[in-house]
């Protein structure tokens, strides 16, 4: 399970390297993306996942304040914060001992 918790890290801090590359980028990138009708179908691609992953989480959170803060946070990082809820929630706290 550490492995795990190691790989989820690395794509973490990946994610976040190449989003703010992305932010401090003069806007071509962006501009090519949303140019193509693939681009535009990417997009849309990627916020329905989110939107599936958002039903699968809010079906598993109890209170509304935490639904509303996980979409949020989908809705902003995307992936990001995919892979920090199945971080917190999924893996289990303390590996399992091997007799």
């Amino acid at each position: 399970m550490k492995m795990q918790r190691i790989l989820f890290v690395f794509v973490a801090v990946a994610m976040v390297v190449l989003m703010a590359a992305a932010f401090t980028s003069d806007g071509a990138g962006a501009r090519e993306l949303f140019g193509s009708a693939w681009g535009r179908l990417t997009v849309v691609d990627a916020y329905f996942a989110i939107l599936t992953v958002y039903l699968l989480t809010a079906g598993r959170e109890r209170t509304w304040w935490w639904r509303l803060v996980w979409l949020a946070l989908y809705v902003t990082l995307g992936s990001l914060a995919i892979a920090v809820y199945m971080l917190f929630r999924f893996l289990p706290k303390e590996s399992p001992r091997v007799p």
